[in-house]
């Protein structure tokens, strides 16, 4: 069991205005968008990335010539657009076959706090939530903490938001069945836990997903073993996101790895190595 000082929190008006501030700020750079845009392949010759096949939302197809080209499509995903053929055989079999794990992420808004006070500011984590004889691949852990005792914003007077985490795997997340028995599960470990919490509850959302994090922290998978952000074998194409390596998971990897990538490029020091 511990406990963290500083739980995570949400952006204002909610998580689109993150993905709109960094697009906002990529054509204030200079940078050109292209919304209902697929990539339907990156150009590769003679071991060199060229730019990127593209096809609008009319069907019409044409190719942007780049001499770098940068890729945030999840790594297992690569080759789907890029000629497998082209990178190291067995590091592109090995990165084919990375996984990620999904998770369960309950919200509920409660009426009162039934946990002690010295809980009410804090993240908590208990890694034995749910056993693994429920049918689970490993014991399932979870993190919480109440959101509206750090933003009263997040909910009304004299009502709180409790937000959870627990990791599950990527068939796990799949299985709604089994999805459906956690959400119960969850519930009854809080009412052991805090007794009382369950009449405390006004209402509850748990929602799942099984690629919340696209490489699994696993010791065949972390660190140096994930994909570097300069592709094997093709020169001038560059890797970022949280399936490639960085820092953190998630969304830090993701910045991690984007840092990493632009000193790669630019030459700069952006202070992630």
């Amino acid at each position: 069991m511990w406990w963290a000082r500083w739980p995570s929190g949400f952006t204002t008006g909610g998580i689109m205005r993150w993905s709109q501030a960094v697009a906002r700020r990529f054509e204030e750079l200079g940078g050109t968008l292209l919304l209902e845009t697929r990539v339907r392949e990156i150009a590769i010759e003679n071991g060199r990335a060229t730019g990127v096949v593209i096809e609008d939302a009319s069907g019409a197809s044409r190719k942007i010539a780049a001499g770098k080209v940068v890729s945030n499509i999840p790594i297992q995903d690569a080759f789907r657009v890029a000629d497998k053929g082209a990178f190291p055989g067995d590091w592109a079999d090995r990165m084919e076959g990375l996984y990620g794990y999904g998770s369960i992420a309950p919200y509920f808004g409660l009426n009162k706090l039934v946990m002690p006070e010295r809980e009410w500011k804090v993240g908590v984590k208990d890694t034995y939530v749910i056993p693994k004889e429920e049918g689970f691949e490993y014991d399932v852990y979870m993190c919480w903490n109440i959101q509206s005792q750090i933003d009263p914003s997040c909910a009304p007077g004299g009502r709180h938001l409790m937000t959870a985490y627990a990791p599950v795997t990527e068939k796990e997340g799949k299985d709604k069945t089994l999805m459906a028995k956690a959400c119960r599960l969850i519930i009854d470990y809080l009412e052991r836990r805090y007794p009382g919490f369950r009449k405390s509850i006004d209402w509850a959302l748990f929602p799942t997903a099984w690629k919340l994090e696209g490489v699994a922290k696993s010791k065949t998978q972390a660190g140096t073993l994930k994909a570097p952000v300069e592709a094997p074998g093709v020169a001038g194409l560059y890797f970022a996101g949280d399936t490639v390596k960085g820092y953190g998971v998630a969304m830090d990897c993701a910045v991690a790895a984007g840092l990493i990538c632009a000193s790669r490029i630019t030459g700069k020091d952006y202070g992630v190595a």
